[in-house]
């Protein structure tokens, strides 16, 4: 049962930092994208209306939380079959359940 919790929980931690993965990819594409539109709105010659507004796009993307991005986070207790994908032919109910 230990070896399953600790398989379960590092299954956990490497599921939850890939989906953290494509977060930071997904916001450094979104900000790549931001930093475009406004380099495009201000080569707009005078006069020609660009985005409506422009304050606080920066701060407001996902990116700029990036620094949160590397700490694994802890496992939740396992509950009912979580274990069972890493017990092989065990049962997580105990040696009487087969």
């Amino acid at each position: 049962m230990h070896e399953a919790r600790t398989a379960y929980a590092h299954a956990y931690r490497v599921q939850h930092l890939d989906e953290q993965a494509g977060a930071w990819h997904q916001a450094k594409r979104l900000t790549e994208y931001l930093t475009a539109v406004r380099d495009h709105a201000t080569s707009l010659p005078p006069g020609k209306k660009g985005p409506r507004s422009r304050r606080g796009s920066r701060s407001q993307t996902p990116a700029s939380k990036s620094h949160q991005v590397c700490q694994p986070p802890a496992p939740p207790k396992p509950r009912g079959g979580d274990l069972e994908p890493f017990l092989g032919y065990w049962s997580p109910y105990g040696s009487h359940a087969y």
